[in-house]
């Protein structure tokens, strides 16, 4: 499954996650993004992309003064 989302500004708020079993594969199309990940975090830019583990703990914030867009790619572990 794959979806585009826009993050609106929101430096308080962190949206968290828990996906056994599953892989995400973070692209930025536009912005910045947080991504935390087990307790660390790293910013996302332009053109930025992560792929990672979703069994663990994990969120996204957009901690800048704009809106910031990504796609998610989610697969399962079979």
């Amino acid at each position: 499954m794959a979806t585009s989302v826009t993050c609106a500004v929101d430096p308080r708020r962190t949206t968290t996650h828990l996906s056994a079993g599953h892989r995400k594969q973070l692209a930025v199309l536009e912005g910045a993004l947080t991504v935390l990940i087990g307790g660390t975090s790293e910013t996302l830019n332009t053109g930025d992309a992560m792929f990672f583990q979703a069994d663990v703990d994990h969120g996204f914030a957009n901690r800048t003064n704009a809106p910031s867009e990504y796609i998610m790619v989610i697969s399962s572990r079979s």
